[in-house]
C-alpha cells in the first residue's frame, strides 16, 4: 500500500494515537511541573478559590525555585500565568489548561518579600520555601500598590 492509499479510518485511528499522547505528554508535564516547582507547597499553605483582584496581569511568566538546583528546567513558566494583588496579597494562578494542575494562590503580604538587583535584573518574590522571578511589569505593579510590607531592595552595581 503506498502512502497516497492510505484508508480514511487508519489514518483517522493514527491521528487520534497521536492526538492523545499529546494530550496525555501536557498533562503529565503540566501534574510534574506543579510538583518540582513548588506550586503544590504553595497551593497547600496559600490555596484560594476566588480572590477580589485589584489589579490583575494575564499571560505572565516566571520562574520557580524550589530548591532543586535547575529552577529553569523544572520551575519555568513562560506567559501561561495571571499575577494580580488584592487587599489581602498576591495571586498566582494557570491559565487555561495550565490551571488543571496550577490552581489558585493568594500569597499575604506579610509572607511576601520583593527584591531588586537592578543590575543583573532581578525581579523576584520570596516566599517561604519558594522564590519567585518575575517580571519588571508585575513586579512594579506590586511596589506600585504600596501594600506589599516585605521590600528588600539589592542595587547592584
Amino acid at each position: 500500500m503506498t502512502k497516497e492509499n492510505i484508508p480514511l479510518g487508519q489514518a483517522a485511528y493514527e491521528f487520534g494515537i497521536v492526538l492523545l499522547a499529546l494530550i496525555v505528554g501536557f498533562i503529565l508535564m503540566s501534574w510534574s511541573f506543579s510538583h518540582t516547582s513548588g506550586w503544590i507547597k504553595l497551593r497547600a499553605i496559600h490555596g484560594v478559590n476566588k480572590a477580589d483582584l485589584l489589579q490583575s496581569w494575564w499571560f505572565q511568566s516566571a520562574v520557580f525555585d524550589n530548591g532543586y538546583g535547575i529552577p529553569i528546567i523544572f520551575g519555568s513558566y513562560r506567559s501561561c500565568l495571571k499575577f494580580g494583588y488584592s487587599a489581602d496579597g498576591v495571586y498566582l494562578s494557570g491559565v487555561f489548561p495550565f490551571v488543571l494542575f496550577h490552581r489558585p494562590i493568594l500569597i499575604p503580604w506579610k509572607d511576601a518579600v520583593v527584591t531588586l538587583a537592578d543590575g543583573y535584573l532581578l525581579y523576584s518574590m520570596s516566599v517561604p520555601t519558594v522564590s519567585i522571578s518575575i517580571f519588571r511589569t508585575v513586579f512594579n505593579g506590586l511596589v506600585d500598590s504600596k501594600l506589599i510590607q516585605n521590600t528588600n531592595s539589592l542595587l547592584a552595581s
